[in-house]
């Protein structure tokens, strides 16, 4: 596998120097090396090659919880650099918990003055800019006397000329990565070697990643024309995982097996196929009455049950020999029911307030759950498997919970057991499906009526066995990997209870399954009906939430009464494609035909409502009520948002070469 630095690297196929090819390092997947090598390229080359970044000197990044940004934060922190950085309001708490040692808001130009305040009128001696109009201006201002600044943009450059009338005193570094590739291929390879030796030995961490299959490309670019995402969007050529289907020729090992849980799971198993299952836990030998019922019936349906009397959470030489048994009874599987899928269902709860766990309470927690994957990993790798040809590589299926994503309070050794799960999953491409809680199985089968009641109020519904069950074969025949949540939840209730940081997590998953209230086309296409029974004088109040409502589907606004009515579109993150989406959604809901040009025109919705009543829906009857007169001197900043990466411009060239009714109809889900 080839790590590759080429132009239109989204086509299917791409001719490339030879000089800018490299092995990729068996660490790194094919998703994985496709989000490191232009983000690390650009901070290193801008940084060290160029700004020459030292010790204890201050570098501002714009953008930071972008591609580059997230790499150039890497790159300074390793050089010793003091950061700043700059971020929508929404990312600023996420770079504040990477280390970051101050954020400003990247959408407004009063960080240059907050900047020069936090270095006590100094200034930074590097800024990193990805940012263009007024935002270059003040990025010189919050430069310090004989700083550096390194260009990445590509439309709205400054030249040489006018940074110099600018700051005379600066350095001005404008680059583009893929001229200097094509001028200085040399050099670009030695910082391509270096940079995955780097990765390999762990001195840079991947960046976050969004993965998204080609079909899914107008996904990936409203994402980013959004600008919701942190680390770099991928979009990904390779064929999708194969399904995992549970097979009669087969055998799967099943941890924690003789628990409630994982005994629904064996009857699951057979009922799908299964005639083989290896059963790990520790009261085997011994099972209780439910256990040796639920193994009887197996063996009644032909189903054959080996059960190993395995404490998975050793530690020491009593780990090394369970890894062993392990070892010898994978060995010992039949010609004819080589292991095809392993199900790590093991755990146990040590519940607790924070102040009172102990590096031992969390230890016991995460002993079965952690420990019992590399017990049951080290077995799986064993010499006694070794160049058998019956062992191919089995898929992996974590039984994780809804508390590594929600959490869950009293419960803090519990979400770190799972979410060690979960991120081994994320890494590995196995599954982690993090479970609500299960009605009559599993940890929350033991749940007393307060517990039951806080969940409820919460607004989580124990799961149904037959539609989890349901849901756990649908995410297998897809293929899917990494952490998959399956829970029964009311989003909205549960967001009116919802920590801010937990608010923050589930905003856009609530306006997607909950809605934000507004009417759309679908659930309400008369709403021009609703509109006209609506009192005169309240028309323009009732039409401005109806367009607030609609732009926060379009921009993923969690609360649309945040929209400033008189705010310019374009000047809080509004785009083109994002413009043409809010028109179709008008368009589908007011019963109108409205031109692409609508937004351009009436930029704002004070502007757009005003239009509406006066001039379309009812341009013969009684004037509505004026919206507010506009603010004076204010200025539309264009049609792009403010945080943009550096491959923006090609992004939004890529997608303007699309045909826009065929983009729209994608966009619709027509």
């Amino acid at each position: 596998m080839l790590a590759a630095l080429a132009v239109g690297s989204l086509a299917s196929h791409v001719l490339c120097r030879a000089e800018l090819c490299l092995p990729l390092p068996p660490q790194l997947t094919p998703v994985q090396g496709a989000s490191v090598s232009t983000a690390f390229l650009t901070a290193h080359y801008g940084l060290l090659s160029l700004a020459r970044l030292q010790p204890g000197e201050t570098v501002l990044i714009h953008a930071a919880a972008g591609g580059v940004g997230q790499a150039a934060l890497q790159v300074a922190r390793r050089a010793g650099a003091r950061i700043l950085a700059t971020a929508s309001a929404a990312k600023q708490q996420a770079l504040l918990e990477q280390g970051v040692e101050a954020v400003f808001d990247s959408r407004s130009l009063t960080f240059a003055e907050q900047v020069r305040a936090h270095t006590g009128g100094r200034g930074v001696d590097v800024v990193l800019n990805s940012l263009k109009g007024d935002w270059v201006d003040a990025s010189f201002e919050a430069l310090a006397e004989g700083g550096r600044f390194v260009e990445l943009g590509k439309i709205e450059i400054w030249s040489r000329q006018q940074a110099a009338e600018r700051r005379p005193d600066a350095t001005y570094l404008p680059f583009d990565l893929l001229e200097v590739a094509a001028a200085e291929p040399a050099l670009i390879r030695t910082l391509l070697e270096q940079l995955l030796a780097d990765l390999a030995a762990g001195h840079y961490q991947l960046l976050p990643i969004q993965a998204f299959p080609l079909e899914a490309a107008v996904d990936a670019f409203r994402l980013m024309a959004q600008a919701r995402h942190v680390g770099k969007v991928v979009i990904s050529q390779l064929p999708a995982a194969p399904a995992r289907a549970i097979r009669p020729d087969a055998t799967y090992l099943v941890s924690g097996a003789l628990g409630g849980l994982g005994l629904q799971l064996l009857h699951w198993l057979a009922n799908q196929g299964a005639t083989s299952l290896l059963l790990l836990a520790r009261s085997a030998e011994a099972p209780n009455e439910a256990a040796a019922t639920v193994l009887a019936r197996l063996k009644e349906r032909g189903v054959t049950c080996i059960a190993l009397p395995l404490n998975l959470a050793a530690t020491g030489a009593a780990a090394t020999q369970v890894e062993g048994q392990l070892a010898a009874a994978l060995a010992a599987l039949p010609p004819e029911r080589p292991l095809r899928g392993v199900f790590h269902a093991a755990g146990v709860l040590d519940d607790g307030l924070l102040e009172s766990q102990t590096p031992e309470r969390l230890r016991q927690v995460l002993a079965p759950k952690l420990g019992g994957w590399q017990r049951i990993e080290a077995a799986l790798q064993s010499d006694l498997l070794q160049g058998d040809p019956r062992q191919s590589d089995p898929f992996v299926v974590h039984f994780s919970s809804m508390a590594s994503l929600l959490g869950s309070p009293g419960q803090s050794n519990y979400c770190a057991a799972n979410g060690a799960l979960d991120a081994l999953a994320a890494a590995t491409g196995q599954l982690a499906i993090q479970w609500g809680p299960w009605e009559g199985a599993g940890m929350a089968a033991g749940l007393g009526g307060r517990e039951r009641q806080r969940l409820e109020a919460l607004g989580v519904t124990p799961l149904q066995p037959a539609a989890a069950f349901a849901a756990l074969e649908q995410v297998l025949q897809r293929g899917i990997s990494g952490p998959v949540a399956v829970l029964e939840v009311d989003w909205a209730r549960l967001g009116r209870q919802a920590s801010p940081r937990q608010a923050a997590l589930m905003a856009d998953l609530m306006a997607l399954v909950a809605g934000s209230g507004a009417p759309d086309a679908a659930e309400e296409p008369a709403y021009l009906a609703v509109l006209r029974d609506t009192p005169l004088l309240e028309r323009h109040s009732c039409l401005v939430a109806f367009v607030q409502q609609q732009l926060a589907k379009v921009m993923g606004v969690g609360d649309p009464q945040q929209i400033d009515p008189s705010e310019p579109l374009f000047n809080i993150g509004l785009d083109s494609l994002m413009a043409l989406e809010l028109t179709v959604l008008l368009e589908n809901n007011l019963g109108l035909r409205l031109t692409e040009s609508l937004v351009f025109e009436h930029p704002t919705v004070d502007d757009l409502v005003h239009y509406f009543l006066a001039e379309v829906l009812f341009p013969d009857g009684a004037p509505a009520a004026s919206p507010p007169e506009p603010e004076p001197e204010r200025v539309v900043a264009g049609a792009e948002p403010a945080e943009t990466s550096p491959a923006w411009d090609q992004q939004v060239a890529d997608v303007a070469a699309l045909d826009t009714a065929d983009l729209l109809r994608q966009l619709r889900g027509d």
